[in-house]
């Protein structure tokens, strides 16, 4: 009789541990299920962050295309900026040059204004010694009593002059 006791207390033991299981075994199936959709939600989220990854991926490479344009860009338009700096200094020293060449222009036409006023004034006065000599050569001519040579040195003079005065006329 222990011995079956001990049967029966097994078997109620036994039927209540399958009551037990069998609750839990629901609980566990609940459990089960709910772990299932849970893990389906995160599978989902995963995904739906996966295609956020790569937009925000996509949006990542084009800000560094853009910035790498930006910085070539940036360089190229450094170096357009020095050699306009450099043309522009090139234009300021030309424009100084020029200013110097139109300074040495005016005073060369000052020079040459004075020079021609100087020339007109040689040219009266060589016309006016050539007429004086002219009329000191005929008078002493006329006059009688002359030296030859004295003559002979009017009239080269007058000669010279004569040419001179032709020369003064064809520059006028």
């Amino acid at each position: 009789m222990a011995r079956s006791m001990s049967t029966k207390h097994l078997r109620e033991m036994a039927s209540g541990l399958h009551d037990w299981m069998g609750g839990h075994a629901d609980a566990c199936s609940d459990l089960m299920e709910q772990a299932a959709k849970q893990i389906d939600e995160m599978k989902a989220k995963i995904e739906q962050l996966s295609a956020r990854v790569e937009v925000a991926e996509a949006g990542y490479q084009a800000a560094i295309q853009k910035a790498e344009w930006q910085a070539r860009t940036n360089t190229e338009l450094n170096a357009l900026t020095l050699k306009m700096a450099k043309l522009v200094e090139q234009r300021d020293q030309l424009q100084t040059k020029c200013d110097n060449l139109d300074t040495q222009t005016a005073g060369l036409l000052t020079d040459v204004h004075e020079l021609e006023h100087y020339r007109d004034i040689l040219f009266h006065a060589l016309t006016r010694a050539r007429r004086e000599l002219q009329a000191c050569q005929a008078v002493i001519h006329l006059a009688g009593g002359f030296d030859p040579a004295y003559v002979t040195g009017a009239k080269a003079a007058l000669k010279d002059a004569d040419e001179a005065i032709e020369a003064v006329k064809g520059s006028m």
